[in-house]
Formats: structure tokens, sequence, C-alpha cells
């Protein structure tokens, strides 16, 4: 197994102790300074973090679902493998963050700033990511049904083309895909990816 330095087990019985005394979610931890923090596997749900620093924070395989970290810095964290469903990320710095294979089911990104980030495999089945700053994020297969792209800047049709499902994705001109339905007349349906590309091109 892996060493765990004393540092660690300190933070993990701080993890515990904060969530018995239930400072996890009652908004005391806004703006908390996690830097550098070891919280792989800690469980989080639920925690209110607003503005808190986690830049460079190792959060691999953490239990995330429905944390608030709006405005939060998550610059270069590892946040790998978490579990972030229905998470509040909006205006959330996660500059070169790395959320490979990470379950981001109806996340909300809008408004983050994602450069540089990877997001190999994530699952971000109907996440918002309005208004995101996408520049040279990693999509590659990640999974993408039914996110909102809305108004994202520093995108390419490269980036997107990397995703795994596009199926129902608004794209950032807020053209919703179709499902891909074989036997129906092109007027009749939403475009595909390839559709939605080629118009946009000749736009």
């Amino acid at each position: 197994g892996e060493s765990y330095s004393m540092r660690d087990i300190q933070l993990d019985t701080a993890v515990r102790e904060l969530a018995h005394h239930g400072w996890l979610g009652n908004g005391s931890l806004n703006g908390a300074d996690l830097q550098e923090a070891n919280l792989r596997d800690a469980n989080l749900e639920s925690a209110v973090l607003s503005q808190a620093n986690l830049m460079h924070a190792k959060l691999s395989k953490a239990n995330m679902v429905d944390v608030h970290l709006d405005s939060a810095t998550l610059i270069d964290a590892k946040l790998d493998q978490a579990s972030l469903q229905r998470a509040d990320l909006s205006k959330a710095i996660l500059l070169r963050a790395n959320l490979n294979s990470a379950l981001a089911g109806s996340i909300n990104l809008s408004g983050a700033c994602l450069a540089y980030a990877t997001l190999d495999e994530c699952n971000l089945r109907d996440a918002k990511l309005i208004g995101a700053n996408l520049q040279e994020t990693v999509f590659t297969r990640a999974n993408l049904r039914r996110a909102d792209l809305t108004g994202v800047s520093n995108w390419t049709i490269r980036q997107l083309e990397q995703g795994a499902d596009l199926s129902l994705t608004v794209m950032p001109n807020g053209v919703r895909l179709g499902h891909i339905l074989l036997n129906s007349s092109a007027s009749q349906r939403s475009p595909t990816f390839e559709e939605w590309k080629t118009q946009y091109l000749a736009s």
C-alpha cells in the first residue's frame, strides 16, 4: 500500500472531525486554505467550500457529490476518478487540473476556467459549461451527452471532436445536436456533429 505521512493522517483526521462538527456543510469552510491538502478518497459530500484554495490539492477518488466549490481555486488539483455529480464549480479556476475518469454528471462548470485541464474519459452528461474557458482543454473520450457548451470561449472544433458522446449536446453557438436517428430525414431532426460542423464552418 501507499505510505502515509503524518500530514496525511492529520488531514484525514481533520476531515472526519470537520464532518463530525458539521463544519463541512455549514459554510464555515468558505474561503478555507487547503492548498496542497491530501484529500484522496475523502468524503466531502455536500461540503461548502466556496472560494476555497485547493491549489495542488490531491482529491483523487474523493466523494464530492453535491459539493459547493463555486469560485474556488483548483489550479493543478488532482480530481481524477472523483465523484463530482451535481457539484457546483461555477467560476472555479481549474487551470491544469486533472479530471480524468471523473464522474461529473450534472456538474455546473459555468464560467469556470478549464484552461489546459484534462478531462479524459470524464463523464460530463448533463453538465453545464456555459461561458467556460476551454483553452487547450482535453476532452479525449469524454461523455458530453446533453452537456451545455453555450458561449464557451477559446474552444476548437478539433477539441470537441475528441468527445465520445455528443448526442443532444448544445454546441457553443447554441445549436443542440440530435440523436443519431437513422431513418429520419435531415429536415425533421437536429443536426449530427458532422452536419453542425459543416454549417458552422460555412457560416
